[in-house]
Formats: C-alpha cells, structure tokens, sequence
C-alpha cells in the first residue's frame, strides 16, 4: 500500500508540473486546431499510409500527426499571433 500511495503521488505531482508547461501544442505554431480536442502537429511533412480497399487493391492518403492541444514535444516553437 505505502509504493502505491508514493506512485500515484509521483504521478499527480508530474501531472501539476505538465499542466502548466508553456510549450503545449495550442500555442506552438505548427499545431493546427481540427476540433476542441484535437489537432495536427505540422512540424514536419504528412506521413504516407495505405489503405487496403480490396485483397489486392490499395490507395495512398497523407497525414500529420494527430494530438492533443494539452500535448507537448521538444521541437515546441512558439505561435508569433500568440506573442503579439
């Protein structure tokens, strides 16, 4: 019971450190906003997938990363409106 209880502590306290780190995706300038809870991460090309459209037919789309705007990276870079 007493690891258990120190883990989830450890975890709530990393969880209030995350909560106010200024580089999350809604303020990065390569994020672009889909929804309330989700956008793209534009920081690099779109990503290939293939999608299976019959046993041997197949078809190419493109896309970025999806995330959360209370997600965050090490490439943040800050959205310019945002500083103004």
């Amino acid at each position: 019971m007493g690891e258990a209880l120190i883990n989830a502590q450890i975890l709530r306290l990393a969880e209030e450190k995350d909560a106010n780190r200024p580089d999350k995706c809604r303020n990065c300038r390569n994020f672009k906003m889909l929804s309330a809870t989700k956008g793209e991460c534009r920081i690099n090309p779109p990503q290939l997938d293939l999608i299976q459209d019959g046993p041997q037919s197949f078809r190419r789309i493109t896309n970025f990363p999806l995330t959360e705007p209370s997600d965050w990276c090490g490439q943040h870079k800050p959205n310019v409106e945002e500083q103004q």
